[in-house]
């Protein structure tokens, strides 16, 4: 597999990501062969990078430059991968926030409540705010591919 260190442009953070070039995508695309662990990792990993990004504003303009340089790529592989791998994510980030829920309430007794299990109430987890960043990620991502598509 043909990859290359891909420096993050839009200023994700200073990680650099390895992604599967066009031209590996291409030769896989075209020889009927799955995506390889390696570039399913790398795809999950960009996710994760971007659906960190806190603000919302700037998450949705790095994902735009993403998605926008794939297809102008037409990076097929990749924006298959994209598809499938934030599903994935985000049904695995929502169990993970369901179990972390029924632990922190099983260890709860029903009449202990301080001033800061009041304050932490109002507040998102980051488990959620990560998990709402992704949903928002999918339709934005899925909106781009298609209109690109038409």
């Amino acid at each position: 597999m043909i990859s290359m260190a891909l420096s993050i442009p839009f200023g994700l953070s200073r990680k650099t990501l390895s992604l599967p070039t066009k031209k590996s995508s291409q030769l896989q695309a075209a020889s009927g062969d799955e995506p390889t662990s390696d570039e399913v990792k790398a795809v999950r990993k960009t996710i994760l990078s971007v659906s960190e990004e806190g603000d919302d504003e700037k998450r949705r303009s790095n994902l735009s430059s993403l998605i926008n340089q794939k297809i102008s790529e037409d990076d097929q592989q990749f924006l298959q991968i994209w598809d499938k791998a934030i599903i994935q994510l985000g049904e695995e980030l929502q169990a993970e926030a369901r179990v972390k829920i029924t632990e922190t309430q099983a260890t709860q007794t029903e009449g202990s409540s301080d001033a800061s299990d009041e304050a932490k109430e109002g507040e998102k987890s980051k488990e959620e705010l990560q998990l709402w960043a992704l949903i928002d990620m999918m339709i934005q991502s899925k909106t781009l591919i298609k209109k690109a598509s038409q």
